[in-house]
């Protein structure tokens, strides 16, 4: 058995997620069809990161093990031709047949683009274009408070809030500016689900006016708990890259 391990990109809308849903097509249900067709054989892959309806990926990792060897760029070649065309593998490697990568990564970057001027039908299919307007530089200011060590109950679902840690690190956050809109890059080890779309919703609130930056700073701090009902829409979300 060989041990591959594809870097694939995709387009959320196009998708109900990443994660294998009965009778729906995702990432992995679509993926799994397509190297099953190619290499003749039932295949079970294990992807780095489950992903939400909408939201899109530069760099999902998927694992799976298959019968035999294949050149990795004929591997990337056949499946290509196979995959719907809102899907790309761009990268094919061979790794050890313990690698999970799941368990491997080391870290994963998000993006989130967010348009603060009028809508743009075809800009706008991967970013969020609220229906309200607000202020760039508050925005900006109070994305920064979630960079570091901090409780993020508040910014998470409930699901994850019983099985997993809530206690994180947001490694690095970076804001770039490309005119109307802003692209905020989330760099760290581990999110909770909708961690970054809650953030990204608090801090959107918060330069509109609607949110207080103290309400923020209270549930990362852990005095207050209560979750924070500003969740951005998945959309502007891109899974960009994970680290190993």
């Amino acid at each position: 058995m060989t041990n591959y391990l594809l870097t694939i990109s995709f387009l959320g809308s196009s998708l109900y997620g990443s994660q294998a849903q009965k009778g729906l097509p995702t990432a992995q249900s679509v993926l799994e069809k397509a190297l099953e067709k190619d290499f003749h054989q039932k295949i079970k892959t294990h992807p780095a990161s489950r992903l939400d309806g909408g939201v899109s990926a530069r760099g999902w990792s998927v694992a799976f093990k298959a019968e035999g060897q294949l050149d990795p760029e004929k591997v990337k070649y056949m499946l290509n031709r196979a995959l719907v065309r809102t899907m790309h593998v761009e990268e094919v490697k061979i790794v050890s047949d313990d690698f999970v990568p799941r368990f491997q990564a080391k870290k994963k970057v998000y993006s989130y683009l967010i348009n603060f001027g009028e809508r743009n039908p075809l800009k706008d299919y991967l970013a969020w274009a609220p229906s309200f307007k607000g202020d760039k530089e508050i925005f900006k200011k109070t994305m920064m408070l979630f960079e570091g060590q901090h409780d993020f109950s508040a910014f998470m679902s409930e699901e994850d809030k019983k099985k997993d840690c809530t206690f994180k690190e947001v490694e690095k956050i970076e804001i770039l500016e490309e005119g109307d809109y802003l692209k905020v890059m989330v760099k760290g080890h581990s999110f909770g689900r909708y961690q970054v779309r809650f953030m990204v919703g608090a801090a959107f609130y918060a330069s509109a006016g609607l949110l207080k930056e103290e309400e923020i700073i209270k549930r990362l701090n852990g005095e207050e708990k209560e979750t924070i009902h500003f969740k951005a829409p998945p959309e502007g979300l891109v899974l960009e890259e994970v680290i190993y």
